[in-house]
């Protein structure tokens, strides 16, 4: 089973720091327990207080997002973030993901 991919989740910057980020996580944060599979998603550098709150950690390698993508001057890092659920004990999401047979 692969991991769950939270993949956009925002609050409009005039409703931030009202809770409403971490109710939005809610749903995935539950699935990923019901399912035992690990949650991850890309942050913003602003976003990685909320997600650390919820129990995230942030992996070793960033997303990098290319000029060509973004249409800015530079590369953009994107720190990649991952939450185990309680099922997997001491298991760090390298280790599981090393485990998993692969899907493609």
């Amino acid at each position: 089973m692969r991991p769950i991919d939270c993949h956009t989740v925002a609050v409009h910057p005039d409703y931030q720091g009202r809770g409403i980020g971490a109710q939005l996580m809610q749903w995935g944060l539950e699935t990923s327990e019901k399912l035992n599979v690990p949650i991850y998603l890309e942050s913003t550098v602003e976003g990685v207080p909320l997600y650390n709150k919820l129990g995230f950690q942030t992996l070793a390698e960033p997303v990098v997002f290319k000029p060509e993508v973004t249409g800015l001057d530079k590369d953009i890092q994107a720190p990649l973030m991952v939450k185990m659920p309680k099922g997997a004990g001491s298991t760090k999401f390298e280790q599981w993901a090393e485990s998993k047979p692969s899907t493609t």
